[in-house]
């Protein structure tokens, strides 16, 4: 619903606006991360930490409310949302989130079981990635009224490999951080990127179902992301499986193509 919201927003004010709404996202994650770190290594109770989540949570929630936008398509039209956007679209947005869910559950061990570090040192780990994360999107979001959105998604696939392969060969804790924090520089914007896309490719009134299929198959990299890295690191290491989400996410490569005949035959531009 957040990114069906957001695409509504898009549309009336006529510029891309998702990286700035995500951008949000990553800055509380980062904040959170370390939050909870401190509170790890002062031995405060599981339930105290997230009673503290829960009440802010509902807090910020009051303030979330927006009109419901108009969802009937037009006399005589077409009346199911198409699905090609969502599958091309969502399947980069998958892609991305990989590499996000991969470092978000997964850095803070690699830092404590691969190489040493402490609960304190674990937890700047996702820390890094919602800080760089949140510096990627508030700055892509300049950047993608500037330059094309295609562009900015080829650039932060490969800045995303790098990230992943540095984090999979680091040597020390601070190398690892180097490596997350480059994989959350690039990733941060193709994800948003792509739901943004998708929002535009179909017509208003298609909007909220396309965006929100495509927002669902993007998030479930968060329970497929997990399972790789599981699989894989149980049995060829943590190294290993990070290099496996760094190749995962060079196939999309082979979906900007789609995107790029989409949005021609839309003449939306990307």
């Amino acid at each position: 619903l957040m990114n069906a919201r957001g695409s509504e927003l898009e549309s009336r004010a006529g510029r891309p606006l998702m990286n700035a709404n995500h951008g949000v996202f990553s800055l509380a994650y980062a904040v959170s991360a370390v939050i909870t770190g401190w509170a790890r290594e002062a031995d405060l109770a599981a339930p105290l930490i997230f009673g503290a989540a829960a009440v802010t949570i509902m807090l910020i929630s009051t303030r979330l409310a927006m009109p419901v936008p108009d969802a009937e398509p037009p006399e005589g039209g077409p009346g199911r949302a198409p699905w090609m956007p969502v599958f091309v679209c969502g399947t980069i947005v998958l892609l991305a989130f990989s590499g996000e869910a991969a470092v978000e559950a997964w850095s803070a061990l690699h830092v404590e079981r691969t190489l040493g570090g402490g609960a304190a040192e674990g937890a700047l780990g996702p820390a890094m990635l919602g800080l760089t994360m949140a510096l990627g999107r508030f700055s892509g979001q300049a950047v993608s009224e500037r330059i094309s959105e295609m562009r900015i998604i080829l650039i932060g696939t490969i800045l995303a490999m790098i990230g992943a392969v540095l984090a999979a060969i680091a040597p020390t804790v601070a190398v690892a951080y180097l490596g997350f924090g480059v994989l959350g520089l690039g990733v941060s914007v193709v994800g948003p990127i792509g739901i943004g896309i998708a929002g535009r490719l179909v017509p208003p009134w298609a909007r909220t179902v396309v965006v929100a299929r495509t927002a669902v198959l993007g998030f479930m990299a968060f329970f497929i992301a997990p399972m790789i890295m599981g699989v894989v690191s149980e049995f060829y290491g943590l190294r290993i499986a990070f290099l496996a989400i760094g190749a995962l996410m060079g196939l999309v490569f082979l979906l900007l193509p789609a995107v790029r005949r989409l949005a021609a035959a839309g003449r939306v531009a990307a």
